[in-house]
């Protein structure tokens, strides 16, 4: 038995593998299990480029093999939808790796210089990859014989990033149509899939294409910076709910939906339903409180067949005036440290409309969606000073020595 760094033991396939792979697992557990030695930075720096030239040439070599067996149709006797699928469950790899190894597989005959370039170290797998992609796109197209001379040059002075630019270009210029045929149909291809779990969660699966991607990304980058120090989310939380403000009206298009709930589930009593919300599960009633920050009402009275006998209509929201002074006054998110637009605020009633009934700026303030969460979901309580100041006090403060003035 050979055994690895911190004594995990290497497990070794029964099966023949053939010499060549014996021996080239033979040298990698020598090189894991080697002694952890000192050596000068610029030495390590070394040994670092060079392991990773080792490994891009035995990417290169698994993408040969690997594209031999797809191309035997074995994979089809295992029970696998795809060769790509047969790669990534059968080597445990990501889908996207196995994609890309397979790419460099079929195509890999067309690249003799490029794959020599590898070998010498002068390029990486990566660039072996894009090249690859741009033989695919112009099988796919049967619009010419690939060359791969222009892209080498380019590869020999860009880096694996920059020539994956230098690539779609080289498509664009070579088949213009072929480009625009195939950006229809990544837009054909989107698809939107929502399931609902157990618990309280939904996992929303979302695929477009790359230039709506580029823009939801960028735009949901800019709205998730921090606000303020009281702001611990994580990053992928942050971009979560910068998607989520653009569709809730927090900053975004508005869209409009049906809450529906009973007064006592709506004033927090002890023992009432929960909220209904249109399209989803049942939800808290501070949950409906915080929407309804921002939402009118409609009253309607049921009698015991549950057939509505009335209806009033109530207003929560700040008249446009009255939203424009709160905006002119505030100017933005009252939360310590937040800098959030006031046009990217909702109002909140510091004096719950459950118990005032009564909408008067003077007893409102301009909160972002986080913020908002915080003194609804997020269990903080805010008040108003008498110099007009807000004060956040955080879940479970005991005294003002605990709070937080913003």
């Amino acid at each position: 038995m050979d055994w690895g760094e911190g004594g995990a033991p290497f497990i070794w396939a029964e099966r023949d593998i053939g010499d060549d792979c014996r021996d080239i697992r033979a040298a990698a557990v020598r090189v894991c299990q080697g002694p952890d030695r000192a050596f000068h930075p610029a030495e390590t720096g070394e040994r670092v480029v060079h392991l990773s030239q080792t490994i891009d040439m035995l990417l290169r070599k698994r993408a040969r093999m690997a594209g031999e067996y797809a191309k035997s149709g074995l994979w089809d006797d295992g029970g696998f939808n795809t060769d790509t699928d047969w790669l990534r469950h059968s080597a445990q790899m990501s889908y996207s790796d196995a994609a890309e190894t397979l790419a460099v597989g079929e195509h890999i005959d067309e690249l003799p210089r490029s794959s020599a370039a590898l070998y010498e170290g002068k390029i990486g797998f990566g660039h072996l990859v894009h090249m690859a992609r741009n033989a695919a796109f112009i099988a796919r197209r049967q619009t010419g014989s690939f060359d791969e001379a222009p892209l080498l040059k380019k590869a020999l002075d860009e880096s694996v990033s920059r020539f994956r630019h230098t690539c779609l270009n080289m498509r664009h210029v070579q088949d213009p149509k072929g480009v625009v045929e195939e950006e229809a149909n990544a837009v054909e291809m989107r698809e939107l899939t929502i399931n609902r779990q157990e618990d309280g969660t939904t996992y929303l699966n979302l695929r477009v294409d790359t230039p709506t991607a580029a823009i939801i990304a960028l735009d949901t980058s800019r709205r998730s910076q921090r606000l303020g120090p009281d702001d611990h989310r994580q990053r992928a939380r942050r971009m979560a709910d910068a998607m989520i403000d653009r569709l809730t009206g927090e900053g975004g298009p508005a869209v409009e939906i049906t809450i529906s709930g009973t007064p006592d589930t709506f004033l927090g009593i002890d023992g009432s339903p929960a909220a209904e919300l249109e399209y989803v599960d049942p939800i808290s009633g501070e949950m409906l409180r915080r929407y309804a920050c921002s939402a009118s009402f409609t009253k309607i009275l049921l009698d015991d067949k549950l057939i509505p006998v009335a209806a009033a209509h109530s207003r929560r929201m700040p008249t446009r005036k009255e939203r424009q002074a709160m905006d002119l006054q505030q100017k933005h998110c009252r939360g310590r440290g937040c800098h959030r637009p006031a046009p990217q605020c909702s109002p909140h009633h510091v004096v719950w409309y459950s118990r005032s009934h009564r909408t008067k700026i003077s007893e409102m303030i301009l909160l972002c969606p986080h913020h908002h969460w915080m003194v609804h979901e997020g269990g903080w309580d805010v008040a108003l000073k008498d110099d007009g100041g807000v004060l956040f006090i955080p879940p479970f403060a005991r005294g003002p020595t605990q709070s937080i003035a913003a």
